[in-house]
């Protein structure tokens, strides 16, 4: 199809790369081919080389580029014969996504159309370019003969993507996917299996047959790797939309990740301090700042407060994994302080009621004694304060049959409004009291998922049965996280900002639990099947979704939202981690491209979600340890009905 040759230009004497490509030789093509070059030329970045001239020769096209001394990265990685380190990937793609964002931004856009190792080329001062413009075109229109039979055509299949594989037309999406797959060859040291295959396996029900990176690299990182698969996927529109976004997504996973890396430094670092501490026979030792580190979270001590005044994001450590029957080390960040169990008491005690609901109430016995004179006196005194308790008494007795009298009409005016939820989806006579917080959710069968939702991951509806169960009214909040402490930032808002482990290590804490998948759509949804927890229809007033507004609000303030059973903002505000895992229903698949890994299971989208996403169906994963905390993510404990 071409050549490329390294020349000298005896003008200026200089070594140049002389590009010499076949289009044909009528008249038509070579017009296109000029087009194209002077587009070509036109081009100025640091990570392009430069189009100085162009020529046409007998039957060859030629471009005189800028002569650019190195290595290609194909050639590196089969010499190396392992994977690149991720900190060096990332710097490249940074490199490439500035230059694919330049490019797709001229008028018209410039694609590439074959990026791949081979036409990235590293200097020895390290800098890459990306090279071989022999297959660029502009939009759809502006260069015409370039989608016809006489253009320059041709890619490199494993790189390149369906669409442009089946002709069906490329956009800067498809010179996403050519740079995620060439991403994916340099950090996994596999090549990448090409679209078609992949699309073929999937369409016959079988798994993506795309080995995940993590798998293929083990020092590659889980949210690094999430962004690469996702530009990857088969169809556009489950890519990133644009370079910029795409670059936005890889910045925040490496911040994140180096974040990661430095809180387990330390908490590594404070588990020796206590080993050294314990292997002396004391107490561990603080050591200056110990106390409070901005921007690591280590104990409960660290309060939103704090976190506030240093400014600090950053995601809380990681807690281990946990059987359910053992009982967390002590060394674990306590989230909650933990009281140890009372001895069985030979009466049975009642808890009592949060330190909010508690009021102050007056003695009013001792109050009234002060006025009644210890030995009767001669006076008017005593008279007095007899027609004072008399007129209250029967001021008492008006306003007590006034209250009466109102709260009959309102409880009749009540019972001549139709309720929402249907009489499925109603309390039990017989249903048992829920926890401070909680409501009750009684077990049933319903339809589970839907087969017109947004992707396939919410098909098909299939039938499910749960067993009873309370689940919290709403999301666990700042204060709830801070041990019930209202004088923290934004007390009343649902707790963000910490990945799947913390979510579980919080619930299991106050004896309860994350809900499975089923549980939260069942406690959403009800059994009537209806989209959004208040019926089928939108309602824009009922949710944080769907641009209602530009940020997260405190829990509880959509009232027209709650679902059947009493639970509030369950869609919308913030997703909600649950302890399923992210797989296809039964005869389901998930959409295609899906990162693979250790997904949970997210619901309820957040206030950035649109209505499609933000329902009782839809479901999508979300990587369940590691830096990967994802802030527009709280969470809602259940408990179980014994």
């Amino acid at each position: 199809m071409g050549t490329v040759y390294e020349a000298v230009d005896q003008r200026v004497n200089c070594i140049v790369a002389l590009k010499e490509t076949t289009a044909g030789n009528d008249g038509e093509a070579k017009r296109a081919f000029e087009r194209e070059a002077s587009l070509l030329a036109n081009l100025r970045h640091s990570t392009l080389p430069k189009v100085m001239d162009y020529f046409t020769d007998g039957d060859g096209d030629f471009l005189v580029m800028e002569f650019i001394p190195g290595y290609d990265l194909a050639e590196l990685l089969e010499s190396r014969e392992s994977p690149f380190p991720q900190s060096q990937v990332l710097r490249w793609a940074f490199e490439l996504l500035r230059v694919l964002e330049y490019l797709h931004k001229q008028d018209p856009p410039i694609l590439h159309r074959d990026i791949k190792p081979s036409n990235l080329k590293l200097t020895k001062n390290g800098e890459v370019f990306l090279l071989d413009f022999g297959l660029a075109k502009g939009a759809v229109g502006q260069m015409p003969t370039l989608a016809a039979s006489r253009s320059v055509r041709g890619y490199t299949p494993i790189y390149a993507s369906l669409e442009q594989i089946h002709g069906q037309g490329t956009d800067p999406r498809s010179d996403l996917y050519s740079l995620g797959a060439t991403l994916y060859h340099l950090l996994s040291g596999e090549p990448p299996v090409d679209a078609p295959t992949r699309f073929h396996i999937i369409e016959d029900g079988e798994s993506d047959p795309l080995t995940p990176i993590q798998k293929a690299n083990s020092q590659a990182s889980q949210s690094v790797a999430a962004v690469i698969h996702q530009a990857m996927a088969l169809r556009r529109k489950d890519r990133p939309i644009n370079a910029a976004e795409m670059s936005r997504a890889l910045r925040n996973a490496a911040e994140e990740d180096e974040r990661n890396a430095a809180e387990e430094e330390y908490l590594r670092a404070e588990e020796r301090r206590r080993i050294r501490a314990e292997q002396a026979g004391g107490p561990a030792p603080a050591t200056k700042g110990s106390e409070k580190k901005p921007g690591r979270h280590t104990d409960e001590s660290d309060s939103a407060e704090e976190r506030a005044k240093t400014g600090s994001t950053a995601p809380l450590p990681r807690v281990p994994e946990l059987p359910p029957t053992v009982v967390p080390p002590t060394e674990l960040p306590a989230q909650r302080p933990v009281k140890p169990a009372p001895a069985t008491p030979a009466v049975p005690t009642m808890a009592a009621p949060p330190p909010e609901r508690v009021r102050s109430v007056p003695d009013t016995n001792r109050a009234f004694e002060s006025y009644i004179p210890s030995e009767p006196k001669k006076s008017y005194v005593g008279i007095i304060i007899a027609a004072v308790v008399v007129i209250g008494a029967i001021v008492g007795l008006i306003v007590w049959l006034t209250s009466r009298s109102s709260t009959t009409e309102t409880a009749n005016a009540n019972a001549s409004q139709p309720t929402q939820a249907s009489s499925s989806n109603s309390r039990p006579a017989n249903a048992p009291p829920a926890p401070d917080g909680m409501v009750y959710v009684p077990g049933g069968t319903f339809t589970m998922g839907r087969d017109n939702g947004a992707d396939e991951a919410e098909q098909p509806a299939h039938e499910v049965t749960v067993k009873p169960f309370f689940i919290d009214v709403h999301e666990v909040t700042v204060r709830d996280w801070n041990g019930g402490n209202p004088n923290v930032p934004d007390p009343n808002a649902p707790m963000r900002h910490l990945n799947f482990e913390r979510a579980k290590y919080t619930c299991n804490q106050s004896g309860k639990r994350l809900p499975s998948e089923e549980e939260w759509e069942f406690a959403a949804r009800g059994t009537d099947g209806r989209i959004y927890p208040w019926g089928n229809n939108w309602q824009a007033d009922a949710a944080n979704a769907a641009g209602e507004s530009s940020g997260v609000k405190d829990v509880g303030s959509y009232k027209k939202g709650a679902s059947p059973f009493g639970a509030y903002d369950m869609v919308g505000n913030v997703w909600e981690w649950t302890a399923s895992d992210f797989r296809a229903y039964p005869g389901g698949k998930l959409p295609a491209g899906t990162a693979g890994g250790d997904l949970k299971v997210i619901r309820g989208g957040s206030y950035e979600s649109s209505k499609a996403y933000a329902t009782t169906t839809y479901r999508t994963g979300w990587p369940a340890r590691g830096a990967k905390t994802y802030d527009q993510t709280g969470f809602r404990c259940v408990k179980d009905v014994q």
